[in-house]
């Protein structure tokens, strides 16, 4: 029902986006901030999937359906954000020799568990609300093309 590919790849080139847009605003003295790089891109992904499925489906779904399609697309969020992050402190550790392991190590075990579980909550709860908006501007927009003909 739910293009989880769409949304990996949106997913990802939004983090890209969001990665060069901080890059060239930080080589001027403007700072992004970082609680845009946890929502924006599962936000941006929600939607354009939420329109396909409009587009697919033509009618509203029941609200059930959205809490529903947020845990898939949720944990794909979830698994690429690990992904990139283990990708970053990699990176990190081999260009600049920064641990940030260590860095992780201070907040402790229990401290990271609920940053994580914060994390994965904004995220649903992102997904869900996105993925609404999503399928009602699709048939907003479906009904505008249906009444121009």
């Amino acid at each position: 029902m739910i293009n989880l590919r769409k949304y990996a790849i949106v997913f990802v080139l939004t983090v890209l986006g969001l990665m060069a847009v901080g890059y060239a605003l930080g080589a001027i003295g403007i700072t992004v901030p970082a609680g845009l790089n946890t929502w924006l891109p599962a936000a941006t992904a929600a939607v354009v999937v939420g329109q396909q499925l409009a587009k697919e489906t033509g009618t509203a779904l029941s609200s059930g359906t959205y809490w529903r399609l947020g845990v898939p697309t949720s944990v794909v969020a979830t698994a690429l954000h690990a992904a990139i992050a283990s990708i970053i402190f990699l990176g990190l550790f081999v260009t600049a020799g920064v641990n940030m392991f260590a860095q992780i190590a201070a907040v402790g075990a229990f401290g990271l568990a609920i940053i994580g579980l914060i994390v994965v909550l904004a995220i649903y709860l992102s997904n869900v609300c996105f993925l609404w908006l999503g399928v009602k501007n699709g048939l907003r927009v479906k009904s505008a093309k249906a009444d121009d003909t």
